[in-house]
Parts: C-alpha cells; sequence; structure tokens
C-alpha cells in the first residue's frame, strides 16, 4: 500500500508491505515500511486549478524479492534514508533485540521466549561499513558500527588488564527506511474471495485524512517494475522545467511502459 508518510515521516511516500496480511512484529500494527526522506510537494488548501495541476507528484514502490529490499519513490527518485528506532520503528527494534537474544544459548535477560521467530527483524550485520566512536572515558568506550540496514551502539569496557573488552550490552540506534529490508514474500491471500497481494484502499478519503490534505489523481500497478527513469518521465507529464504544460514532448509512451523490460 502507500502512505503520505505516517509518523516515520508524514509527509513522505511510504511503502508498505505485508508478510502475513495481519501485524508485525508483535505489534497491533503492520510495521514493514519504507519511506522518502523528501515530501510530497504541498500546495495551499485554497489553490487555483493551476497550482493544484502544478502540484501533482508521482508516488512510487518497488519490491526487489531477491534482494529482499522494499524502495519508496518520489517523483522517480529514491533517496537513502535513517530513522531513529525508538520512533516509527521501535517495534521492529523489539523484534531485533529478541534475535539478537535468541542467539545466545540459555535465556538472556530480556529475552522474550514467546516471542515469535518468523517476526525476529535480524537484517544481514556480516559487512561493516564504518565506526565510530561516539563517547569515551577512563572506563568505557561507546561505538557507532553501521551496517547495510542497521546502526548499533556497542560498548566497550577495560576488564582486569586495562584493556577494552566488548561487552553484551547491544542497542540497535537506527534502521535504514530507504530501501527497507524485507526477507519475506508478499503475504497473499489464500482465496480470491478474500482479496489479492496487493490492494487499493481510502480511495474515497482522499483529502479527508488527518495526516494528509491531498487529492488522489490516479493509481496504476504494471506487469513489471518501473525503472527511476520511467517514474521521472511519469512525473513530467504535462510540464515544462518551467511547471507549463509542456505539449508533446510530455506525452508518455504507455506501451512502452506496459511491454516486457528485460533486468539489467
Amino acid at each position: 500500500g502507500m502512505f503520505a508518510g505516517l509518523s516515520a515521516n508524514p509527509g513522505g511516500v511510504g511503502a508498505h508491505i505485508s508478510d502475513n496480511g495481519l501485524a508485525s512484529f508483535g505489534d497491533t500494527y503492520a510495521r514493514h515500511f519504507a519511506i522518502t526522506p523528501e515530501k510530497i510537494p504541498a500546495v495551499a488548501p485554497d489553490a487555483g486549478p493551476a497550482e493544484v495541476d502544478a502540484g501533482w507528484a508521482v508516488a512510487g514502490f518497488v519490491f526487489d524479492n531477491e534482494r529482499n529490499q522494499i524502495a519508496a519513490y518520489l517523483n522517480g527518485v529514491s533517496s537513502e534514508f535513517w530513522s531513529d528506532a525508538d520512533q516509527f520503528y521501535r517495534s521492529a527494534a523489539t523484534a531485533w533485540k529478541q534475535a539478537q537474544l535468541a542467539k545466545t544459548p540459555g535465556l538472556q535477560p530480556g529475552e522474550r521466549p514467546d516471542f515469535p521467530a518468523d517476526q525476529y527483524y535480524n537484517p544481514p550485520q556480516t559487512e561493516l561499513q564504518s565506526e565510530e566512536v561516539v563517547s569515551e572515558s577512563a572506563e568505557e568506550r561507546v561505538v557507532v558500527r553501521t551496517y547495510a540496514f542497521t546502526k548499533v551502539g556497542v560498548t566497550y569496557r577495560k576488564d582486569a588488564q586495562g584493556k577494552f573488552t566488548l561487552v553484551g550490552d547491544t542497542q540497535l540506534l537506527a534502521i535504514k527506511a530507504n530501501p527497507y529490508w524485507f526477507n519475506h514474500d508478499i503475504y497473499a491471500p489464500p482465496s480470491a474471495t478474500e482479496g489479492g497481494p496487493f490492494t487499493i484502499g481510502r480511495v474515497i478519503h482522499s483529502n479527508r485524512s488527518s495526516t494528509l490534505a491531498a487529492h488522489i489523481g490516479g493509481v496504476a500497478v504494471y506487469n513489471r517494475a518501473l525503472s527511476a527513469a520511467e517514474m521521472q518521465t511519469l512525473a513530467a507529464i504535462g510540464r515544462s522545467p518551467e511547471g507549463e504544460a509542456s505539449g508533446e514532448d510530455a506525452v508518455l509512451k504507455l506501451s512502452e511502459l506496459n511491454a516486457p523490460r528485460a533486468n539489467p
């Protein structure tokens, strides 16, 4: 589904996906979510037709099943975005912590043995991208390690020999929210009468949301993932660089978009 950011980044393009059609990480709601750092352009509530026409934006998302990623796009751009783990993604942070505790034999302090293993948030942390010392004293050193999808805080303390030694106090500080790691298939209901793997809802509530005042101009599901350039073409329809109608140059060749495209 598509959202206007929710509390992850209000006004951004939010891409929501589910592995079970229900809740995630033991939370009340589904929480697998990619979000753009950029926000959808806003126009005034009393804007005239010309301003509304100039304010259209293309929101999109792509699920890459092979790479276990979902990416949100605004006007064909999918920028990297990190979110603090104690905010919108706090349920994922809990699922990450439970996954870490479960790796150590025996019941660990804070471990919840009833936490469902299929709801762990456990992105790969095999390749360290960077490591930064954020605080240090005579007895303790705190380091932030950045991996592909997580930023983890680890603590070192001096041992009896005076050497800094890693202790078990690790904390998930941030989650990469775009692209977002998702190592499942898209949930598909058991039968067609119960729905499909992709649904479009709340269209009738356009301009009624408490988090977004907007008009929905159209929704499209393509038979393949569009490239960033193709989404940028969609975003340019009917506009010149000055924001005015640009005639035939802005007409999108829909036959080309609907044609199969070889994987790069």
